[in-house]
């Protein structure tokens, strides 16, 4: 008769990684795509009023394929915790990203959040483990940008109102050549012609 037992697991961290993807492994389909996009602060009755005009086709085309909804996030509405949020599905007292900005630990001023602000594991993290490829680009509080095996991950950085496009920042994409390709893809606000939109 056991009356007392002790089990201690060394390398416990890996260990739950290997039984989380062994389950999403299983819980996978091993074809089909997931597309996630988010437009930040969309405004569903405008976009409607412009597909119904025929104006936005691609959208339209998008929206015939594929599901939309309107997201009711609370208040107040900052774009790298909403965000965070959504990539993670836990609140922000969770997830650890409350704003736009953070503090310095080395005492400068504030500066843009980080993904080391995110205490929480996103789902681009958690389908890499799972053996299936993942592309993401732009979510907030991805820099600096670390793809999980096999996918890419284009960081919140790479646009102008960060820290400009031709800054030359490590981890503004991962893999390493991600970053050149998104320079090489990047139009600058000012370049923007209306038939581009």
């Amino acid at each position: 008769q056991v009356v007392q037992a002790q089990v201690t697991a060394v390398g416990a961290d890996e260990l739950v990684r290997a039984l989380a993807r062994r389950e999403l492994t299983a819980m996978t389909r091993p074809r089909g795509r997931l597309v996630v996009l988010g437009l930040d602060a969309l405004d569903w009755g405008l976009v409607d009023e412009l597909v119904a005009r025929g104006l936005m086709p691609n959208l339209a085309a998008l929206l015939r394929r594929g599901a939309h909804a309107l997201l009711e996030v609370p208040r107040p509405l900052i774009s790298p915790v909403v965000w965070t949020t959504i990539g993670t599905g836990v609140p922000p007292a969770v997830h650890g990203v409350l704003d736009f900005l953070e503090p310095d630990p080395t005492g400068g001023p504030p500066r843009p959040v980080t993904a080391a602000s995110r205490k929480a594991t996103a789902i681009w993290e958690m389908i890499g483990a799972a053996g299936r490829s993942t592309a993401v680009i732009g979510w907030w509080a991805t820099f600096p940008a670390q793809a999980p095996p096999g996918g890419s991950l284009y960081s919140d950085r790479l646009t102008e109102q960060l820290l400009g496009l031709s800054a030359d920042v490590p981890g503004l994409a991962d893999p390493p050549h991600a970053a050149e390709q998104a320079r090489q893809l990047a139009v600058r606000a000012a370049d923007v012609t209306p038939a581009m939109l």
